[in-house]
């Protein structure tokens, strides 16, 4: 038995047909890994960036500020470091979510959690344009780790395996195969486990050298991550092997067998992740971003109609806040105008922006448990979310960007509103930005009916296949051309 394994590999390792599938499925996944690496580089360029100009630009207004009160510069109409509405109000700090596990493996752009959130005095909201925020239009997504795994490793599984058995019986060789003493099902199991490590091993060597090239600096959280990605992608590729197995058992030809396993991997891969997704739109619909955008401009317009109204109730809230000099116009605006309508309208548009995030949770909750349908869209979901792009890492960041746009504003809020000249101390005591990792409970509980849905069609699929199998004869069953 154990020689067997060993003729397998070297009769597979022959055929030039059978080296190019594996050279071409090694150079897509490479190529996958590349574009991953190459985005992941270009967010954290911007990132660096990002952030050193964020520090240099208060570096600055904070050396000014220095020289102006030393007297050695004298303070000019624009620009002033010591006016909060010139100095502040503008002033948007770019704020970074905690590191998702498995980011390399996604080249999603831009990704649904943004890798920089700017924030600041104003509103963090903006009018955009609607999109598509279900998770199942994402589905196919970038050339990515994910879309090679997903979407092309299954047909270079089934164009590697339809022809195990199947090609035997067509050239008139499976009689010979059953009277050597080895049953046909033991034939068959042999050569679709040496196909699985054949695209299995090398796959997961490129996946895993990539992780730990691109994640060296955080590879204690990256790595369970990437052990649970490395046993779905174990199980999703079981899975395909065992249909082709399936299949083989019964097919009389190759022709056959490969139109067959086409079906399955429409219907399986295609079909039913789209069934799935429009029943879960149909029960969760995804938010309505263009109700979003009605919202946000009919709030908009409200405010600027009573802006008086929406200014006099400010200041009645907060009388310590008033201007204690007269500005000009435009300071005026800026600070008595502006800035009242900017509170009103986040705490006008918050219960919008949460309606639809509990809108996208909802989805790909239920989506997830569509996925015991599907293990497509359960390991698509699974890599997705270890990518960093679940809509519950999403609402995380934005909760926290919003408590950090409340500090800031607190900090800077009497100084802004009644137009007191600022200090080193307002520039040295500025709030600065931290997001807590989310809680491993409740990061992993996302990870787990993917991987059980993954793990129950993959067990299925192979104790089916294996029964099939060990009941092969030489002349098959009723999938024959033609018939």
């Amino acid at each position: 038995m154990r020689r067997r394994p060993v003729a397998e590999w070297r009769l597979l390792a022959r055929a030039p047909a059978s080296r190019a599938i594996v050279i071409v499925l090694l150079g897509l996944t490479a190529f996958g890994a590349f574009n991953g690496a190459q985005r992941l580089d270009e967010e954290r360029d911007e990132i660096q960036a990002a952030l050193a100009a964020d520090r240099e630009s208060f570096a600055g207004r904070r050396a000014a500020l220095v020289e102006l009160e030393a007297g050695r510069t004298e303070e000019g109409q624009f620009g002033s470091p010591r006016k909060a509405h010139q100095a502040i109000l503008g002033a948007r700090r770019p704020l970074m979510p905690s590191p998702a596990e498995l980011p390399v493996i996604s080249a999603f752009s831009p990704r649904p959690t943004p890798s920089l959130l700017p924030v600041g005095i104003l509103t963090r909201h903006s009018d955009q344009q609607a999109g598509l925020e279900d998770p199942t239009n994402r589905l196919d997504g970038p050339f990515d780790l994910i879309f090679v795994t997903t979407w092309l490793l299954p047909l270079f599984a089934l164009v590697l395996g339809c022809d195990v058995l199947s090609g035997d019986r067509e050239r008139g060789r499976a009689a010979l195969l059953a009277s050597q003493g080895t049953p046909l099902g033991a034939i068959v199991i042999s050569r679709l486990v040496v196909r699985y490590l054949v695209l299995a091993v090398p796959t997961a060597l490129i996946v895993a050298a990539t992780v730990v090239v691109m994640e060296w600096e955080q590879m204690p959280a990256a790595l369970p991550a990437l052990v649970a990605w490395l046993m779905a992608f174990g199980l999703y590729l079981a899975f395909w092997f065992a249909l082709a197995g399936s299949v083989n058992a019964v097919a009389r030809s190759t022709a056959s067998a490969a139109i067959f396993l086409l079906s399955l991997w429409v219907a399986v891969a295609v079909v039913v992740p789209s069934l799935a997704g429009a029943i879960v739109s149909g029960i969760a619909p995804p938010p309505d971003r263009l109700q979003g955008i009605l919202a946000f401009r009919d709030i908009e317009a409200d405010l600027n109609r009573r802006r008086d109204e929406v200014t006099d109730a400010y200041y009645a809230a907060s009388p310590e806040n008033r201007p204690i000099v007269q500005g000009d116009e435009y300071e005026e605006y800026f600070v008595t105008e502006l800035y009242p309508r900017q509170l009103a309208f986040d705490e006008r548009f918050a219960p919008v922006t949460d309606a639809m995030e509990d809108a996208r949770i909802r989805q790909a909750r239920l989506l997830r448990i569509a996925g015991l349908a599907s293990p497509t869209l359960a390991f698509t979901l699974l890599s997705r979310d270890l990518a960093g792009e679940a809509p519950e890492r999403r609402r995380a960041f934005y909760a926290a960007a919003d408590e950090y746009q409340r500090r800031w504003r607190q900090h800077f809020d009497h100084k802004l509103a009644s137009m007191r000249p600022l200090t080193v101390l307002d520039y040295d005591g500025k709030p600065e930005f931290s997001v807590s990792p989310e809680p491993v409970p409740a990061r992993w509980k996302r990870t787990v009916l993917p991987l059980l849905a993954l793990g129950l069609s993959a067990a299925g699929a192979v104790f089916f296949g294996v029964r099939l199998a060990r009941r092969a004869t030489p002349f098959g069953g009723p999938l024959h051309a033609g018939g």
